[in-house]
């Protein structure tokens, strides 16, 4: 198996379960960390929180700086909704879809197209007012493939996005998708 990494770097694995040796090292103040359910690699910043729960076909990851837990929701995080092998649509033509409609609803500052072997993702960036003023960034991506559809998105609230973007950034510049899911 293969996992591709977005953004920066296309990091390659010869099987599933990398070995640690076999990781790129990760940026100061992170770590990397394996999701067996939907074979993803993420980076983690040092004290925050992870969670995975799975409902109605969706497996979602997230990685807060609150507690979800604790607090019920968080303010600043990645989130991961992994819907493997879609059955009734094109993987692709919903993640074109749900990046035009994010920007077509909210005001988007930019967006872009990318493309990592069987990966193909839009993505963009928009301020939204989801229970006050927030700023995210936003990738969908299909494995044209598998039909497997990926939502990533890193949001914080506006008046901490320059801090939390730092973060944000790293988190989503390498992100490591096995390509035979």
């Amino acid at each position: 198996m293969r996992t591709a990494t977005l953004f920066v770097a296309l990091i390659s694995f010869a099987t599933w379960a990398p070995a640690e040796d076999n990781l790129p090292p990760a940026p100061p103040g992170f770590s990397w960390k394996q999701f067996e359910k939907t074979k993803a690699l993420l980076l983690v910043p040092e004290g925050w929180f992870v969670k995975e729960q799975s409902a109605k076909g969706t497996d979602a990851i997230f990685i807060t700086k609150e507690n979800i837990d604790e607090d019920g929701r968080y303010s600043t995080g990645l989130s991961v909704n992994v819907v493997q092998k879609l059955k009734d649509k094109k993987a692709v033509e919903v993640a074109q879809s749900h990046i035009a409609k994010l920007q077509e609803q909210n005001k988007g500052e930019r967006s872009w197209k990318t493309n990592a072997g069987k990966l193909k993702g839009y993505g963009c960036q928009i301020k939204a007012d989801k229970g006050g003023p927030l700023r995210m960034s936003c990738l969908a991506l299909a494995n044209t493939e598998t039909n497997t559809l990926y939502l990533v998105v890193f949001e914080a609230p506006e008046a901490d996005w320059d801090t939390a973007w730092k973060k944000g950034a790293e988190m989503m510049k390498k992100l490591g998708f096995d390509d035979e899911v």
